[in-house]
């Protein structure tokens, strides 16, 4: 199965969501003036945006790398391998 970088991506944009409510602990707006109005999956080198959505929080996937796993015997050949991921997570604000 190919990796799915749009679902694992979404997926860190829905934890940042999920930790930006007052509510929330850790809250990822605690401590600034304005609460975070956009989270969202972009390069902010490439993405626009407008005043009225900031600050906000980029998040982008800077790489992956796969190595043979040692959790088991899957597959017709019983190989299993491990992906890691990184990725960028850019805060942008108005000073």
């Amino acid at each position: 199965m190919p990796f799915d970088y749009e679902a694992n991506t979404t997926a860190v944009v829905n934890a940042l969501t999920t930790y930006n409510t007052t509510t929330s602990n850790p809250d990822l707006s605690s401590g600034l003036d304005n609460r975070v109005v956009t989270i969202s999956k972009g390069d902010p080198q490439i993405v626009s945006s407008r005043i009225d959505l900031f600050p906000m929080v980029l998040v982008r996937t800077v790489n992956k790398s796969e190595d043979f796993a040692e959790m088991g015997t899957t597959g017709p050949t019983g190989a299993r391998k491990q992906a890691i991921v990184s990725y960028d997570v850019i805060g942008l604000y108005l000073s």
